[in-house]
């Protein structure tokens, strides 16, 4: 095999290699609306290690004190997402949700780190 042709082949293994992570890190960089939706799962199955990675440590925090709370009330027929509308504005970024059944509720996002986080604040 002459050297061009082993030149290419590991050009084309490299360009591959970098195609393929460069799409890993598109997946882990979710939209705000999908960072919402992976937050509702987590808080859904009490899964308190994924919604720290979807949420501000503070919001983490509550979540974790009141989550088993939250968890029971959410846990009966009508809170599928039906629908859900972004607004972003520069680090932060609001998802409205509809619920299936009709409750809506709006969530506050911040981007820490290049991420999306959900950041809840009982004093407002």
């Amino acid at each position: 095999m002459s050297m061009a042709m082993k030149t290419g082949k590991r050009l084309a293994a490299a360009g591959l290699v970098l195609a393929a992570l460069a799409m890993a890190g598109c997946a882990a960089q979710m939209s705000p609306s999908q960072t919402v939706r992976e937050f509702f799962r987590a808080l859904q199955e009490n899964d308190m290690a994924a919604l720290a990675e979807v949420a501000t440590p503070e919001t983490a925090q509550m979540m974790a004190m009141f989550g088993a709370k939250i968890q029971g009330m959410i846990e009966g027929e009508g809170y599928a997402i039906m629908s859900m509308e972004e607004h972003v504005d520069g680090d932060f970024a609001t998802v409205d949700v509809v619920f299936e059944n009709g409750e809506e509720q709006a969530f506050s996002l911040v981007k820490a780190d290049g991420r999306w986080k959900v950041s809840m604040d009982l004093s407002k």
